[in-house]
């Protein structure tokens, strides 16, 4: 039996990838920092939004940054200001009656965040919720957009098509109207960060922590954090926030959202019923099919061979004829049509079901969660409708990263075989389907009961504690094991190759330190390939200095290879011509081939082409002569 970590291990060496990914994240950091110096606060905010997405797809190794923390802080302090918002806020609340601003990245049509941000809302009607949110791209659903107005809330969406730190400024606005913020974005958005790091007096700021295993930005403004497992608990420290700011909480299953049953509220008989007479005969199987459901999105369930679902499941019906299973979420690609044409049809993907899967739920016998990759929204939700909810893990660790916690209904089988063990039993006894759907329906009950006091104390405790300070986070760990798993956790189909990383970061750190390409890149009206000729010639004078013409050389082959100027041309005086071109061969030769131009003049400069791009030694290119022969000149 093959466990994660040694699937990580297998032809690959997961340190030397995660030390890579690393070195990327300082060089963002780097190119952050650079922007910052030379006034470009707007680019170094763009670029901690590529850092926060480079990294939740190529694990770093660590969960923050605190260098990007700093970055944004000071943006946030000397550049974010409270801009009007685009609609007056609502008039003073009712007397005891909260106000509370939820800050998200976007909303969708489906999902277990959206559910999460439904049920928040409409289970808290003693407070006024309005949602903030900073990249919306999707779709809020109409029950969620009413929810958040029946509270006398709003629902604001900051342009997409203003700058990140015009839509931090217009962020700080709405919460200067609000007695309380929750902070519900992605991992790698640094909008809530830059409006609230350097706010004066503002309202406590609780965070819920539902991209746990992640890298995130953010720990510069965290005054609680909602933690609704203990992996998160323990990964947040991994992040330098104090214990003391951080919170065991339960999240809300239960709601109006076409998900969200009362766990309390069996299902009756009759429902059951006629739920799985209707899936049933949608797919033409018997009555007394014994119907698995599995919910997840497509990539949960792609991993490394042997250690997906389907690899679990596929023996266990062969064994049983008369068991089927469906998957909500994953399309019927791939490993998913093979298992359809190897059972007979016996197993189906669905692909995501925009009317949700209460219907899935009421008619099914037996829920599995995704694999490798788990899902805590998907499986409470089956439990809370009465399903044995059946997961996997090989090793304590990768049931601490990749399993739903117990509390929420999840029975985790020790490994494949106990795993294939328990659902067989489960596919051949009715009465242990019973057994095991009614723990679970008791115990995700008794966790959604407690969801109202959890989010008093957490509310209570930002109040009580006040903003976070610098002082208070701690240092950031290496990397161990628990990284290995995380950064293996990306399927193939997610994973940033090695290759693509180097480049993205070697064309941001040449858009960066030059004025010429970046306003180039600027200029553009639309995201184009990196391969682009846009310059007629690069040109440079560089003297006879042997390190500036290696430098030289080395930002031409950068040119060359993103393809940003067509021919590249260096003008040399005759003076110290033949020990300039034995330096220009040595640093050809070291590298990439490319074509390059050798110009000799008394006055190298004069033969600057028009319209040509001018670069200078330390690899700058810039826009005119004079800058250009300052530049130069100060090299020798």
């Amino acid at each position: 039996m093959t466990t994660m970590l040694e699937a990580a291990h297998s032809g690959r060496s997961p340190e030397r990838i995660i030390a890579a990914q690393r070195q990327a994240l300082h060089r963002f950091e780097a190119a952050i920092e650079h922007c910052l110096a030379q006034g470009m606060q707007e680019d170094a905010a763009a670029l901690a939004v590529m850092a926060g997405l480079l990294t939740t797809q190529a694990h770093p190794g660590v969960h923050a940054s605190p260098r990007l923390e700093e970055a944004l802080y000071e943006i946030s302090r000397a550049y974010v200001t409270a801009a009007t918002p685009g609609s007056p806020p609502p008039g003073s609340p009712p007397p005891g009656r909260d106000r509370v601003l939820i800050v998200v990245t976007e909303t969708y049509p489906i999902g277990a965040h959206t559910r999460m941000l439904w049920r928040w809302v409409a289970r808290d009607p003693a407070r006024i919720y309005s949602v903030a949110t900073t990249c919306q791209r999707g779709m809020l659903p109409a029950g969620a957009h009413a929810a958040i107005s029946a509270s006398g809330g709003r629902v604001v969406d900051l342009p997409v098509t203003e700058g990140v730190i015009r839509r931090a400024s217009a962020l700080r606005a709405l919460a200067a109207d609000a007695d309380l913020i929750v902070i519900l974005d992605h991992p790698h958005d640094p909008i809530a960060t830059l409006a609230f790091a350097a706010m004066d007096e503002r309202p406590p700021i609780v965070m819920m922590n539902h991209g746990d295993h992640l890298f995130w930005i953010g720990r510069r403004i965290v005054d609680a954090l909602m933690c609704s497992r203990e992996a998160g608990a323990l990964i947040a420290a991994r992040r330098g926030i104090p214990t003391s700011r951080i919170l065991r909480t339960t999240v809300p299953v239960s709601g109006p959202d076409d998900h969200g049953r009362a766990a309390s509220d069996a299902i009756t008989q009759e429902a059951r019923a006629a739920a799985r007479a209707r899936v049933l005969a949608e797919r033409g199987w018997p009555p007394d099919t014994t119907l698995i459901v599995t919910v997840g999105s497509d990539y949960k369930y792609a991993g490394a061979p042997g250690l997906e679902l389907l690899d679990l499941v596929e023996p266990v019906l062969a064994e049983h004829p008369d068991a089927c299973l469906l998957g909500a979420g994953p399309e019927d690609t791939g490993r998913w049509r093979e298992s359809r044409a190897c059972t007979g049809g016996r197993i189906v993907a669905l692909g995501p079901l925009g009317e949700g899967v209460g219907l899935l739920h009421d008619a099914a016998d037996i829920y599995l969660e995704s694999r490798p990759f788990g899902g805590p929204g998907a499986a409470m939700e089956a439990a809370a409708h009465g399903l044995p909810v059946l997961g996997c893990a090989t090793t304590p660790l990768e049931r601490q990263l990749f399993v739903t916690d117990e509390a929420y209904g999840m029975v985790c089988a020790d490994g494949v075989e106990r795993f294939r063990e328990v659902l067989g039993q489960l596919i051949a006894s009715s009465d242990r389907r019973a057994d095991y759907g009614a723990r679970a329906r008791a115990r995700v009950a008794a966790t959604d009961d407690e969801w109202p006091a959890s989010l008093e104390r957490s509310y209570a405790l930002a109040r009580e504690l006040g903003p976070v300070t610098l002082s208070e986070l701690g240092p950031i760990p290496e990397p161990d094991e628990l990284d290995v798993l995380i950064d293996f956790s990306n399927p193939p189909g997610r994973r940033l190759e090695a290759d693509w990383i180097s480049a993205l970061i070697d064309l941001v750190e040449l858009i960066v330190r030059s004025p010429a390409i970046r306003q180039l890149y600027a200029s553009l009206d639309r995201p184009v390939p990196v391969q682009l000729v846009r310059f007629p010639v690069a040109f440079a004078a560089p003297g006879s200095d042997p390190a500036v013409l290696r430098s030289i050389v080395a930002e031409l082959r950068e040119l060359h290879r993103f393809r940003i100027a067509e021919r590249l041309q260096i003008a040399l005086a005759p003076d110290g011509v033949d020990e300039a071109t034995a330096v220009l061969e040595s640093a050809l030769a070291a590298g990439p081939d490319f074509d390059l131009e050798l110009s000799i003049d008394p006055h190298p400069l004069r033969l600057r082409p028009a319209n040509s791009l001018l670069v200078v030694a330390g690899g700058e290119p810039v826009g005119d002569l004079l800058t250009h022969a300052c530049a130069v000149a100060a090299v020798h």
